[in-house]
């Protein structure tokens, strides 16, 4: 019989090692395909973005905590399986974070996007339009965020397996959505990629 805690390490693992070729070809796309100040450019917008971690907070991470208090479940794989009192539960705590993420969101985009155009366009540009990708980025952006408390409670729920196949496969799209975007030469609308990864 095949050990479930075992099997959620390999899978665990797996989107792991993918997570990190897949950032290593990335930046070999980069390094070889991208002049200097192209470069620059994309790795301003990439962490300029990854401000949306601040907006977070690391509510993500105690909603895991929470929903493993709330759910009992050491595995689950169905929402079907829970009983009414975990059902209860989750509803909660789908809702009420929810509210919340959604003012995040808003608070994320209204902050970062007009903050992101008015510091790019103080540079000079190597592209003829910046600011529709960094709207477009912004965006994807929001929209990570807002997904980010449902995936914490279904992990936290004991659905581990289904998080990281859902990671792993977003991972490798978003992956091959950024290669093939860095080789079509639209190097800042592959940052739009990156949410996925």
């Amino acid at each position: 019989m095949i050990n479930p805690l075992h099997t959620t390490r390999h899978l665990v693992a797996t989107q792991r090692i993918c997570q990190a070729i897949t950032g290593g070809v990335t930046l070999l796309l980069l390094l070889e395909l991208a002049s200097t100040d192209a470069l620059g450019w994309y790795y301003s917008f990439v962490s300029f973005g990854a401000l949306y971690m601040v907006f977070d907070h690391g509510l993500s991470g105690v909603l895991v905590n929470k929903a493993a208090a709330e759910i009992s479940r050491v595995k689950t794989s169905s929402f079907a399986q829970f009983n009414e009192r975990e059902r209860l539960a989750c509803h909660k705590l789908c809702y009420a974070s929810f509210k919340l993420y959604k003012k995040i969101c808003l608070t994320f985009w209204i902050t970062i996007t007009p903050l992101g155009l008015y510091f790019f366009s103080h540079e000079t540009s190597p592209f003829h339009s910046w600011a529709l990708p960094w709207i477009a980025f912004t965006t994807a952006l929001a929209f990570n965020l807002l997904l980010l408390p449902f995936s914490s409670i279904i992990e936290g729920g004991g659905a581990i397996n289904a998080v990281y196949l859902v990671r792993l496969f977003c991972g490798l799209c978003g992956a091959l959505i950024c290669w093939l975007l860095i080789l079509s030469g639209s190097l800042l609308w592959a940052t739009i990629a990156v949410p996925l990864t």
